[in-house]
């Protein structure tokens, strides 16, 4: 129970740090945009991984299956915080689904490598 709140910690605090840098690389500047991309990136990576714990131990052995539930629930997370930012962000400059798309992209990524190099 303790390493699954460690990891669920981990997780979200690697997210934050990703996603906002990210998010600074796309130009986002404003303080209320940045609390914006904290807020939304807190309730869905908890739930998300709130979520995948017992499908994790469901499919244990199922790695394909495993891996496209993953995806799909991945996709659905780019797709609720594109709805989010579309309606939250000030920032403008750059559409709400390719920052989405963008941040997402760079935290899942940078996450596998994280977790890879921690837990092998």
């Amino acid at each position: 129970m303790f390493e699954t709140i460690l990891e669920l910690l981990l997780a979200l605090s690697l997210t934050l740090v990703i996603e906002t840098a990210f998010a600074f690389t796309l130009g986002i500047r404003k303080k209320d945009d940045f609390i914006c991309v904290i807020t939304i990136n807190v309730i869905t990576n908890v739930t998300l991984n709130l979520v995948l714990i017992p499908i994790r131990y469901a499919l244990n052995g199922y790695e394909i299956a495993l891996y496209s539930t993953v995806i799909a629930l991945e996709i659905l997370v780019v797709v609720c915080e594109y709805l989010y930012y579309r309606k939250k962000l000030e920032f403008k400059q750059v559409h709400p689904l390719l920052i989405s798309i963008i941040l997402n992209c760079a935290s899942f990524a940078l996450g596998i490598i994280v977790f890879y190099l921690i837990y092998g």
